[in-house]
């Protein structure tokens, strides 16, 4: 989930992920967590909501056709949520979380990242919690890999991660000002979205693929790498969204189920 700053004092969710993941899908399935519009510390349930004819008008795409990326838009959903009685449960990304570009010039080459996902569709069904996994980057998150706007990252990733947010993690460390050493915080931020893996093929060839949506029999394995595309990619869709529809035509039904 991320919200994009629309207008003072107003934000616009979408939920992203990657344009592999709906190519061509004729229905998309989503399960949000829920809370109670007078709480929204306790999670009441699950809203399991389906789109099916028309929904590609809450679809915005990358506008770069070889940036696997795109946002489905959630403001329609959350109103859905509240005629029904329901609030969202949890906590999405914004613009803030994004590192600046001096930030981001103060990276090492090698940072402790997580990764959350929903690998091989494992995941806590019952709290509809996605699995957390810690890796490193792979290359440098500063540097445009092979002059692409995205890194790699060195962790498991499995079919069912694809469009995992990748976290920049919390650090503190020293740092020398005129022969004083103070201590510094680096905040944690969102780095980049996972898209795809180099996959090693039975003639020995290295590729570049997308990861799966489901795990399939294949002739090709992961290399337990991955590639992000980087986090500044996603404010590129923020000027596409004048361009959404005002009327949405998709056909929603939502189905509520209550926590255990």
């Amino acid at each position: 989930m991320f919200s994009f700053l629309t207008a003072p004092g107003e934000s616009t969710p979408f939920i992203l992920t990657n344009k592999h993941v709906v190519k061509n899908a004729k229905e998309v399935k989503l399960s949000i967590s829920t809370s109670s519009p007078g709480d929204h510390t306790t999670r009441t349930g699950v809203a399991e909501i389906n789109l099916t004819e028309g929904w590609q008008d809450l679809w915005l795409p990358h506008p770069n056709p070889g940036i696997d990326l795109g946002g489905i838009a959630f403001g329609p959903l959350i109103d859905l949520m509240t005629r029904s009685g329901h609030q969202g449960y949890g906590v999405m990304f914004s613009e803030s979380d994004i590192l600046s570009q001096s930030e981001l010039e103060n990276l090492s080459s090698v940072e402790d990242i997580l990764l959350i996902g929903y690998p091989n569709n494992f995941y806590d069904r019952l709290h509809n919690q996605p699995i957390t996994r810690q890796g490193i980057t792979a290359s440098d998150p500063k540097l445009p890999f092979n002059g692409k706007d995205e890194f790699m990252i060195d962790c498991s990733v499995f079919p069912g991660s694809s469009g995992s947010p990748i976290v920049l993690k919390e650090k503190y460390f020293t740092q020398n000002h005129n022969n004083q050493l103070t201590m510094e915080r680096r905040r944690t931020a969102l780095l980049g979205v996972l898209w795809g893996g180099p996959q090693h093929t039975v003639h020995g060839e290295v590729i570049p693929q997308p990861i799966p949506t489901v795990t399939q029999t294949q002739s090709k394995h992961l290399m337990n790498l991955g590639y992000a595309i980087s986090a500044c990619k996603i404010i590129d869709l923020k000027a596409q969204i004048p361009k959404l529809p005002k009327y949405i035509q998709s056909k929603i039904h939502m189905n509520f189920i209550p926590a255990k």
